[in-house]
């Protein structure tokens, strides 16, 4: 072999060895349990069974073999003591015998003699019926062997070959051979084997299918926390294992689970699931970052004088409803994230869950998505307070907004050990709460840079020029803005607010219109057509 060949041979195998181990592993891998489990199991017992099915056939065969020679030695004896004279007479002697070893296969055709042999002293066959090629090879050490007892001469595994000597008046006169058919014991073993078989294929069968049935009992709430613990890792919080749980150690661990979904359910309900998401898969809790973002502040126009006129249970429904109008689009459709709800404000930013770097000169991302968001707000809670002005017969909420643009310090921030907040600050945050009051009551304002990063053609705006912000020392540059510009964006907006946004549910629950109520619902969307359709525009100075 060249060295070449041999390299590559060498090269190759460990991969030939590697690969069936990684199947292997990989294969077992991904078994359910339940397969595992009833693999194992019936491994165990074919193995159990096999081995008890081959010393079964060892026994027996052993068994027979055994009773061929006891009874092929009590005929090769008996032969010998009943035909003593014949071996005397040596003119009649052997025709004599010859006919009697003929009668012998004859009569004993249940023992399966396949030959029979008459020797004299010197081991010279002098009679034989049968097959002589059946006679073994004989040594005068073997032939004095058998003087005294019948003795085995040869077992080949297809005949056994039994002597005995005749003797008369303790002077050897010769030898018997018989030479019997071990395919009794060849038989016997393959009758037990193909019982042993259909026995154990048999067995194996009903108890995979009342192993695959028990287990599948015992082994649901398993299977089913498993599954769980899968739908909790994709974010799935409110996923439980309903099926009725056992007193035992696995309706225990299912119920544990059960409690740590409620447990995790709160939390999660107290937190920006997002954002939760976004610590978990973008590295350590405690990092505090620097990052460009856009900033949304939002605050109802009029609330205290609005809150002294309505019930706290009127005011803590109420303002559900708008942040529930809020977060399906900042969250939901928009990738943002809800910082914190403050009384009847609402602190939300853009970009760490699509933070991403585009060509110079290209819109950002996500500051268009924080002024999508904000403009479908604004139209989506027209919406809602017509409703309420005309179905519920009180005053509404009117918010306004601002989105600021720029770099701010992102983390973990509040005592530690006791209680963290993921918030963020910096000017850009403060630029954006003092912006929101000099916005129209239904509008929105924005600076420079959300304005220049949301790309050319992208907002229909009011240039507001520069103003003096308090708390802020230059003046800033402020925008109105309209609405969106482009016709694809617009229509965008409609047909997502008309086809997906005001489903059936968002008409019953945060409308609170049900679908018995066909006259209002026909004034609804005579609503929500109006604000879509025919006011597209935010209110600007």
């Amino acid at each position: 072999m060249s060295n070449s060949s041999h390299y590559g041979a060498e090269m190759f195998r460990p991969i030939s060895v590697m690969l069936p181990r990684l199947f292997r592993r990989q294969l077992w891998s991904g078994l359910p349990l339940l397969a595992k489990i009833l693999l194992v199991v019936n491994l165990l017992i074919l193995v159990a069974i096999t081995a008890s099915g081959m010393l079964s056939y060892r026994v027996a065969r052993d068994a027979l073999r055994q009773e061929i020679i006891s009874s092929g030695s009590r005929s090769v004896a008996v032969f010998a003591q009943t035909n003593t004279l014949d071996f005397l007479d040596e003119q009649q002697g052997p025709l004599n015998l010859e006919l009697r070893l003929d009668k012998i296969l004859q009569s004993e055709t249940k023992k399966r003699v396949l030959s029979a042999f008459a020797l004299n002293r010197k081991g010279q066959v002098i009679a034989a019926a049968g097959d002589r090629a059946t006679l073994p090879h004989l040594s005068e050490a073997t032939l004095r062997a058998s003087d005294m007892v019948p003795r085995v001469l040869s077992q080949t595994g297809e005949r056994t070959a039994i002597s005995a000597a005749v003797v008369y008046d303790k002077v050897l006169l010769g030898y018997v051979l018989f030479s019997f058919d071990d395919a009794p014991v060849s038989e016997a073993g393959a009758r037990i084997l193909h019982q042993s078989v259909a026995i154990t294929g048999t067995f194996l069968l009903l108890n995979f299918i009342l192993l695959f049935m028990l287990l599948r009992v015992v082994l649901r709430p398993v299977v089913q926390l498993g599954a769980a613990a899968e739908q909790l890792t994709r974010g799935n919080y409110r996923h439980r294992i309903a099926t009725a749980l056992s007193d035992d150690e696995i309706g225990k661990a299912a119920r544990s689970f059960n409690t740590l979904c409620d447990t995790i359910e709160l939390h999660m309900r107290f937190s920006n699931a997002a954002l939760v998401d976004r610590i978990r898969t973008g590295g350590a809790v405690d990092d505090v970052r620097e990052h460009q973002l856009s900033i949304v502040f939002g605050d109802a126009v009029g609330y205290t004088r609005w809150s002294h006129q309505h019930s706290p249970t009127d005011i803590f429904g109420t303002l559900t409803r708008y942040y529930t109008c809020m977060g399906r689009l900042l969250v939901s459709k928009f990738q943002g994230i809800i910082d914190k709800f403050m009384g009847d404000g609402i602190l939300a930013h853009f970009g760490l869950l699509t933070n991403s770097t585009p060509a110079e000169g290209q819109p950002i991302a996500h500051v268009q998505n924080a002024l999508r968001a904000v403009i479908y707000a604004q139209v989506v809670l027209r919406v809602l307070s017509q409703t309420i002005r005309v179905f519920e017969q009180r005053d509404p909420l009117v918010y306004r907004f601002s989105i600021a643009s720029g770099r701010c310090l992102v983390g973990a921030m509040g005592a530690q050990e006791i209680m963290l907040d993921y918030s963020l600050i910096g000017d850009v945050v403060n630029l954006a709460a003092r912006l929101e009051a000099i916005a129209k009551p239904g509008g929105l304002v924005i600076d420079r840079f959300t304005f220049l990063d949301s790309g050319e053609g992208f907002l229909d705006v009011v240039d507001s020029g520069s103003q003096h912000i308090k708390g802020v020392d230059t003046p800033i540059q402020v925008y109105s803005v309209r609405g969106l510009k482009s016709r694809p964006e617009i229509e965008a907006m409609r047909n997502y607010l008309v086809e997906e946004f005001f489903d059936d549910a968002v008409i019953e629950s945060l409308l609170c219109v049900s679908r018995s109520e066909q006259d209002k619902r026909t004034t609804l969307r005579e609503i929500i057509a109006r604000e879509i359709e025919q006011n597209p525009h935010l209110p600007t100075p």
